[in-house]
Order: structure tokens, then C-alpha cells, then sequence
């Protein structure tokens, strides 16, 4: 399958000593000249989509594709083009069209095809409105399943951050959604770029890295899969179970998407950064962006950040009340965790090459968690752990009550107004002038028990092969 990605315009000269300066919009980059004037002019490849999804409905009436499979897609019941609230609208009205319980089947090969579409145009949204934003200025990316409540929620509060104009914001989906893909639409406050992720479940119903007939069921012994001969007989994961594709998605994503958004990308892949992780089930506060460049500007003017400060972590999964009571404006220099820094967690090209060098054992090794398995890496691969420059009090917080593993009800509104009263209640202890590191120790840090889910050998041929050679 084309990744439509991976075409490239003249590289543009970045030179090592110039400095990086993202904090406004002023277009002006350390020597002066205008970033404005460089912008380069994006050739794409492979056909336009010529109409939006969300207006294709009588295009796509066939619900089954030619195997008699039906695929679930969702659509709105009110087009972009004439709907006049946003999706912010939406949310402060509380009832955030949150609601994917409309479901429109489409046949697997429209949904290759818009998707296809959607990765061959590449098209920035939003970027005449804002035509100055840094060339080396924060990119934020976020990886969306099909949870839209959530989304719609870190969307409404991205927009509330101060200075939001000057990233980039991607949005890297696995799951197709005429409501999704409007919703991202709808974005006004920043240059925004959609990309899908082609390896999605979605998109292979019925074979690899989807659910194949003739793969073996997750509780086979060994034996029997080696007698009834199904695909993946030779390949149970270290506690004798055989993938779920299901679960493999996740990780699958996440590296893709790294790989692309850093090396692949015309528009991102000479940005020295900073690059922010965030998730569809995430939410940030007013003083998301200011506190970035105050960590930022941590990271490369410190002398104790000299050869540390590889990660930038935003979120912590702490519960804290009374900000100005707990030292606000302190940071810590520790070891990187993935089970406390996984949130907002910030990389920038030096450490992505670290772990990139390290992508042999990402790819092989038994955990279907990204996140355990960076934590591996760091611990047992690289040349020294990473080391995250962490905000003691947070600026993303974590939303996804009804996750992978949740079953029951979930009550994301009563979530998301918890945290909206304690930004409230703490508003004077944000945008702090400056951070302090308070605390700086090697802190425990260890790998835990491998959680298998991972022992395929196509899952680590497919996910090496998102990496860029040489």
C-alpha cells in the first residue's frame, strides 16, 4: 500500500548554530529574516478527494465490500459545510456530539480509498490564517482512535491555550469517521494536518495486520496450532498466547506515526522540535503552550540539562488541589518513567535518534504497550536512561476513564468538569515567570514484567519497516 508520506520537496538548509526561537508569532527567526518567506510549496501525489467524506453519502450507499464484508465507519447527520456551531460550541453546551451510535457502514475499499486520499494530499489546514508559525516551533501530535467525546474535549481546551497558533498540530487517526474527520475540520486556532494510520484494523478486516481467518484464536496451545497449521502456529507470545490484532494496534500506531511526524514528513522532518505526544483522552490547561516554552527554554539554556533533559513531560498522574501550596513552579530532572511521564511527553530529534537506533529491540520486544517497551529501550539498550525535565504539577491531564480494558459506565462530562474547576480554582498559580528544578535524582526506574501481546513475527516485520533506512 502507498503511504502517500513519503515524497519529499528540496530539503531546506537548517544551520546548527542557529538558535531556535518559537515563542510568539512574530515570523522572525534568530538572524531576523522573515520564516514567512521560505515556506515551501507542497507537491502531493495519487487523486484529490474531490468532495469531503461527510458529503459523499450518496456516493458510498453500498455497505458491504466484495467479500460481503461490512466495515463500520461513522457520518454525521449534519454536514461541516452547513453546521454553524463548532465542535467547541458543542462542548460548552454540554453535549459534545460525542456519540459515534449512528454508525454508517462503509465497504472496506471506500474507506482505503478516502483514506489513501487523505495521506496523498497531505493538506495543512488553516495555514494562510497563520502563515508565520515557526519553522522550529512546537509540534503537538495526537493519536485518535474512535473515542470523539474525548477528542472533542482536548480540541476545546487546546483552543483555550495561550499562544496555540504557533504549533503544529497533528492529528493521526487509525479509525475512519465522517464525525472525526469534521471535527478536525472545524479546527480554527492553528495550522492542523490529518494523517491516517494505512496498517489500521479497520482497514483489514479479514487479514493481517488485521484479524486473518486462519490465524490462530488467542488460547490455542502450540500443539494444536501447529496441527490445524493456522497462520501464526510458530509465534505465541512468551506466555503462550496468540495475538490479538486488536491490542496490537496501539503500539503499531504510535511508532508509525513517530516515524513518520520525525523523519518522513516533508514539513516536520528537518524541525528540530520540540515534538509533543498527546492522546485523544487527554486535556491540557490555559497555560499549556506557556509552560512548554518555559521548559523549553529550560532544556536549552541550563547547564544542568547538558547532555540530559532528553524527555519534556507535562502531565503527571499526581492529584493535587492547591497548586500555589505545593511549589508550582517546580520541575524535576529524573529518570524517565513510562508509568509517570507518558503524558504530554515531549521528545526532540537527538533522543528520537536514540531510540530509533534501538529499533530492532522496540520492534521485538513481547509488549504491546509503546510506552513499556520505550521504557526497555531506555533502560537496557541505550547508552544512558532518558532523562525527563518534569513538571511537578500538571499541565495535561488524563480523561480516558473508558479505555481498552474498561468495561461499565463512564462519566467523562463529570471527568472533564473535576479538572475544569481545579484550573479554576488555581488559576492564579499558572503562567509562573519561570520554573526551578527542585529535585534532581537518578529516581527507581525499572521495566516491570513484559506484558506480552507481542510475540508475532509479522507484528516485528511490520513495525521495523515503518522505520526510514539509511
Amino acid at each position: 500500500m502507498r503511504l502517500g508520506l513519503f515524497f519529499s520537496p528540496a530539503q531546506q538548509n537548517v544551520t546548527k548554530d542557529q538558535e531556535i526561537l518559537w515563542q510568539d508569532s512574530s515570523g522572525k527567526d534568530a538572524s531576523g529574516s522573515g520564516l514567512n518567506n521560505r515556506r515551501q510549496k507542497v507537491q502531493s501525489k495519487g487523486p484529490l478527494l474531490q468532495n469531503p467524506p461527510s458529503t459523499m453519502k450518496n456516493v458510498v450507499s453500498t455497505v458491504e465490500d466484495n467479500g460481503g464484508r461490512r466495515v463500520e465507519a461513522t457520518t454525521e447527520t449534519e454536514s461541516i459545510e452547513t453546521s454553524e456551531r463548532s465542535y467547541l460550541d458543542l462542548v460548552d453546551e454540554g453535549n459534545p456530539s460525542h456519540s459515534l451510535d449512528n454508525d454508517k457502514t462503509y465497504p472496506v475499499n471506500k474507506l482505503k480509498k478516502f483514506t489513501q486520499s487523505m495521506n496523498d494530499r497531505l493538506m495543512i489546514l488553516n495555514k494562510h490564517k497563520y502563515p508565520n508559525r515557526p519553522k522550529h516551533g512546537p509540534v503537538v501530535v495526537v493519536q485518535v482512535h474512535k473515542r470523539l467525546e474525548y477528542l472533542v474535549y482536548l480540541l476545546s481546551s487546546l483552543e483555550k491555550a495561550r499562544g496555540i497558533q504557533d504549533i503544529l498540530l497533528i492529528i493521526s487517526s487509525d479509525w475512519y469517521s465522517d464525525a472525526i474527520v469534521s471535527a478536525v475540520k472545524k479546527i480554527t486556532f492553528c495550522q492542523t494536518l490529518h494523517i491516517f494510520f494505512p496498517f489500521a484494523e479497520q482497514l483489514h478486516p479479514d487479514s493481517y495486520p488485521g484479524s486473518d481467518r486462519n490465524d490462530c484464536p488467542r488460547d490455542m496451545s502450540k500443539e494444536e496450532a501447529q496441527r490445524i497449521n493456522c497462520n501464526n502456529a510458530e509465534y505465541p507470545d512468551q506466555y503462550g498466547h496468540y495475538r490479538e490484532a486488536k491490542f496490537t494496534m496501539t503500539k503499531h500506531h504510535w511508532w508509525w506515526k513517530a516515524n513518520v511526524v520525525l523523519d518522513k514528513l516533508a514539513i516536520t522532518r528537518t524541525s528540530r522540535g520540540p515534538f509533543v505526544f498527546l492522546e485523544e483522552d487527554h486535556y491540557v490547561s490555559p497555560d499549556f503552550f506557556h509552560s512548554l516554552n518555559l521548559l523549553h527554554k529550560m532544556k536549552t539554556s541550563d547547564s544542568r540539562c547538558v547532555g540530559s533533559c532528553d524527555v519534556l513531560n507535562l502531565g503527571m498522574y499526581v492529584k493535587a488541589e492547591n497548586y500555589l501550596s505545593l511549589s508550582n513552579n517546580q520541575v524535576s530532572l529524573t529518570n524517565w518513567r513510562s508509568y509517570d511521564h507518558n503524558m504530554g511527553m515531549t521528545i526532540y530529534r537527538d533522543a528520537w535518534n536514540a531510540i530509533k537506533s534501538c529499533s530492532k529491540v522496540f520492534c521485538g520486544y513481547d509488549d504491546y504497550n509503546w510506552d513499556w517497551t520505550l521504557m526497555y529501550i531506555s533502560l537496557s539498550c541505550l547508552k544512558a536512561p532518558l532523562k525527563v525535565l518534569s513538571i511537578d504539577l500538571p499541565r495535561v491531564f488524563h480523561i480516558g476513564q473508558c479505555g481498552m480494558h474498561h468495561e461499565g459506565q463512564c462519566n467523562t462530562d463529570g471527568i472533564v468538569q473535576t479538572y475544569k474547576d481545579l484550573l479554576e480554582n488555581n488559576k492564579d498559580a499558572l503562567f509562573v515567570k519561570k520554573f526551578t528544578i527542585a529535585n534532581m535524582e537518578d529516581g527507581s526506574a525499572h521495566s516491570g514484567v513484559q506484558n506480552g501481546g507481542w510475540g508475532d513475527k509479522r507484528d516485528h516485520e511490520l513495525c521495523l519497516s515503518f522505520v526510514k533506512k539509511p
